[in-house]
Formats: structure tokens, C-alpha cells, sequence
């Protein structure tokens, strides 16, 4: 049946319902002329996630059921702008021997469809290599994983936090050589780096410098947290600030307070104006 209201009345009736979800389901599929763009707000953004059944030796996963979504209506993936996976964090809670990120052929397929993805929210990344990727957002990942980042992308805002896992020693020379290879290294012009613990804070304000193109990086954030070192933690601040001295337009810090709480709150934010 042909929609016998105005494009305009039709927008704004969209307008009013795009926080419910509930409602969007019904008008798509009562309502032909509100199917498109009711499954556009719907599929805007994507959370997926290992799930248990009641048989405890068979685990799941909602990228399974998205899959059989993107079967029938293969449209549905051009919709999808922002996907959110949780993995490691619910490993231990639902008594699985690994992680089902890498393993899950759902979630393997639905990555492959999702060509129009922006933003990608995920504890470890097997879609860092998605053309449109333009943010990415790591929390408790293992810093390594920025070795499986080569190769491009448009990828320019990158957040890590968090991060856990230290590097091998025997690793360094690997690394080194992998940094000379500029042209095969992500290229962010923004780039967020967070960590509570102090072992971890100096690893992970040095392995941008060697895994990373800071060539074009205008934007920085450093959040040192309280107990980083003083010294040799402030001391990589400093010798990454030197590295992408000529672009950087904003440096926002949080310095160490080194368990000095009158300075848990200090913050420096710097701003400079390029022509």
C-alpha cells in the first residue's frame, strides 16, 4: 500500500521514535514505506557477544544470529556504522577454554559484509584492516596486537587503554625493523593512550614510537595515572612528544602523581594553531 503521508511528516515521525526500539521494529514491519529507514536506525549500531545455552557444552554467539539476519537481507549490513564486541573479559564467567572472537564463523562472516563499518569497539581487533575503519577504541588488549594493524587503512583516531602483557625482551629487534617500514604502519591523527598500572605505563607510551606513524599525528592524550614513575614515565612522554613535535596541534596530559594525591587531579591541555 502506497504511504499516504508526506516525506516530511514521515521524517519526523522517525525523529520522534529513534530511541525506541521497540516501536522502529513494529513500523518496519507493519509499514513498507518505513521499512528502509526504520532498519537504518536499528542497525545503526551492532553489539555482539558470546552468549551460554542451557547445554553447557555448546556456546553461542549473537554474531550467529546477525549472520542469519545479513542471510535474508543482505541490505541490512550497509546500515551497520558502529559494532560493539564484547570477548575476553566473559571467558572466565561462562567456562570457555579461550576466547570465541577468533573462532566464532559467525562473527568472521558478519565482518566481511560490514563494508560501510566507522567505528569499531572491541577488546582485541580482527577488522582492523575494514577500509572504512576511522576509529578504534582497545581496552585490556595486549599491545601486540598493533603489529597485526600494518597494512593501512583509513584508520585516524586511536584509543588505547589499559592494555595488558608485556613485551619479551628477545622482541625489541623484531619491532625496530618493523618500525623502519613507515609506509606499512597505521597513521592516526589522534591518539589516546591510558594506564592505571605502572609497569605497563612505559610500554605503552613507547610502543606507539615504534609500531605507529606519528608523521601526521595532530591530536595527543596521555593519561600517566596515579603510581606511573616520575622519571623514566614523564621521561617517555617527553621523547614521544619529540617525535611528533612538528604536527602535533593539541596535547592533552595527565601527569603521574606518583602516589601524591594534591596531584591525582593536574591536567595540561596545550593548544597551538597551524597555518
Amino acid at each position: 500500500m502506497p504511504s499516504l503521508l508526506p516525506q516530511e511528516i514521515s521524517g519526523e515521525i522517525i525523529c520522534y521514535l529513534h530511541n525506541d526500539k521497540y516501536t522502529l521494529k513494529r513500523c518496519s514491519l507493519a509499514w513498507p514505506s518505513f521499512t528502509a529507514v526504520c532498519q537504518s536506525r536499528l542497525f545503526s549500531k551492532v553489539i555482539m557477544r558470546a552468549y551460554k545455552s542451557r547445554c553447557r557444552e555448546r556456546v553461542g554467539s549473537s554474531a550467529s544470529s546477525f549472520k542469519r539476519i545479513l542471510d535474508t537481507s543482505p541490505h541490512i549490513a550497509g546500515y551497520v556504522a558502529c559494532l560493539k564486541i564484547f570477548d575476553t573479559p566473559f571467558v572466565a564467567e561462562m567456562g570457555l577454554a579461550e576466547e570465541w572472537v577468533s573462532k566464532d564463523d559467525g562473527l568472521a562472516a558478519c565482518l566481511l559484509r560490514l563494508t560501510h563499518l566507522k567505528a569499531l569497539l572491541i577488546t582485541r581487533t580482527d577488522a582492523m584492516k575494514l577500509p572504512s575503519l576511522v576509529c578504534l577504541e582497545l581496552m585490556g588488549c595486549p599491545l601486540a596486537l598493533l603489529e597485526r594493524a600494518r597494512g593501512g587503512t583509513g584508520l585516524q583516531h586511536l584509543t588505547l587503554r589499559c592494555p595488558v602483557g608485556r613485551i619479551l625482551d628477545s622482541a625489541w629487534s623484531a619491532l625496530f625493523s618493523i618500525a623502519d617500514t613507515v609506509a606499512a604502519r597505521i597513521q592516526p591523527v589522534s591518539l589516546a593512550l591510558h594506564s592505571e598500572d605502572k609497569a605497563m605505563f612505559l610500554e605503552l607510551i613507547m610502543r606507539p614510537v615504534l609500531m605507529l606513524d606519528l608523521s601526521k599525528l595532530r591530536r595527543l592524550a596521555v593519561h600517566a595515572g596515579i603510581g606511573a614513575s616520575l622519571t623514566s614515565g614523564h621521561g617517555a612522554v617527553a621523547q614521544l612528544l619529540r617525535v611528533c613535535a612538528r604536527t602535533l596541534e593539541e596535547l592533552i596530559f595527565y601527569p603521574s602523581s606518583d602516589g601524591e594525591p594534591s596531584f591525582q587531579h593536574a591536567c595540561m591541555h596545550f593548544c597551538s594553531s597551524r597555518s
